[in-house]
């Protein structure tokens, strides 16, 4: 095994067994995060958490990307959120752009969705900025939703082309979970 590999299973051992511990440890170090909004077809790449704390203008150029791409309404995002995804991208390597297929929505566009669809939630927690819909390129929706599974910090869903992931109480779902 080679040191990277080493140390991506450390990582995701540490996480297991004390996730909330963990996820703390990587806010004291600072993160990095690249996205893509599918919608948009925008990119960022900010360091939004330093060893001092989150960086006010970068939460807000995530906020931007991740806002309600049906009408262009902006929602401020939990950052736990960002924490949460900050840690699923580095147990797949570090470094990956998440392409992001849902962060903030609208309640007009949560409405119409919802109508469209039974498997959409009237109060979903994309109305509070408090959940994503995500993949990362060239890593399958079982492994992509088994890791955020692992951080047992909040709902997590598997769909044919994403995960969802959420900062509300722990629990699971999906058909190919």
């Amino acid at each position: 095994m080679d040191r990277r590999s080493f140390l991506k299973a450390a990582l995701a051992l540490a996480i297991t067994l004390h996730p909330i511990e963990a996820l703390s440890r990587e806010k004291e170090a600072g993160s990095t995060l690249r996205m893509y909004n599918t919608h948009t077809e925008e990119h960022v790449a900010v360091k939004y958490r330093d060893g001092s704390g989150y960086i006010p203008e970068s939460l807000d150029r995530l906020d931007h990307l991740l806002r309600c791409h049906y009408n262009g309404k902006v929602h401020k995002i939990d950052p736990g959120l960002y924490d949460m995804l900050a840690s699923v991208d580095k147990l797949h390597g570090g470094g990956n752009t998440l392409h992001i297929i849902s962060g903030y929505r609208s309640p007009e566009y949560n409405a119409i969705i919802a109508s469209r669809s039974g498997g959409v939630a009237r109060k979903s927690l994309h109305l509070q900025g408090m959940a994503i819909d995500f993949r990362i390129p060239g890593v399958g929706m079982k492994k992509l939703y088994n890791t955020v599974r692992t951080l047992q910090a909040g709902g997590a869903g598997i769909y044919s082309e994403f995960v969802h992931m959420d900062t509300g109480r722990v629990r699971y779902w999906g058909k190919n979970a």
